[in-house]
């Protein structure tokens, strides 16, 4: 959700637990009747400073399956049943998921899997998105509606690998 969804750290956890009106509730996440796709309404957001809420579509795919996977994970997420708490994520005791609590269980599974934990913070969701996107040749202005982004600081999250790099100066040389 957070990958496909562009969405900052602080859009699925909460910064503390005084901010109980601005988690991301169970109440909404809808799953489209047919599977194809679900929608995640924000109440607020960064790009959103009247708090209108915003609606992010993330459509089913035969790859990573996240409608199937929320799906999956909602069920779970109802039996757990912390009646007085309906924030999407929680931690053990049922309170809304904190954005530290959640980087800090981030940073351990991707050193279990072997990556460099250093290397990833509250925005890698955001960065990862917009970088995946541009590297598969999704067009400037698609990642930046996909990102919410009113302006062109999206060119900012994206990451550009060595090898692109490379390729880029090799095709340049080639007009001389």
């Amino acid at each position: 959700m957070a990958f496909f969804g562009f969405l900052r750290c602080g859009e699925f956890c909460v910064a503390n637990l005084r901010e109980a009106n601005k988690y991301l509730a169970i109440d909404d996440i809808f799953i489209a009747p047919d599977s194809s796709f679900f929608t995640v309404i924000l109440k607020s957001s960064k790009t959103d400073p009247f708090s209108q809420g915003v609606e992010i579509k993330i459509f089913e795919n035969s790859d990573l399956h996240p409608v199937h996977t929320m799906t999956h994970y909602l069920r779970l997420r109802k039996g757990l049943n912390f009646v007085k708490c309906k924030a999407l994520f929680v931690n053990e005791n049922g309170y809304p998921m904190s954005r530290i609590l959640f980087l800090q269980h981030l940073r351990t599974i991707l050193t279990r899997l072997g990556h460099n934990q250093s290397q990833y913070a509250g925005h890698s969701f955001r960065i990862g998105a917009a970088t995946t996107a541009a590297k598969v040749g999704i067009s400037d202005h698609l990642i930046q509606t996909l990102g919410r982004w009113s302006s062109d600081c999206y060119t900012r999250y994206i990451r550009t690998d060595i090898v692109t790099l490379s390729s880029a100066q090799r095709s340049m040389s080639m007009l001389s």
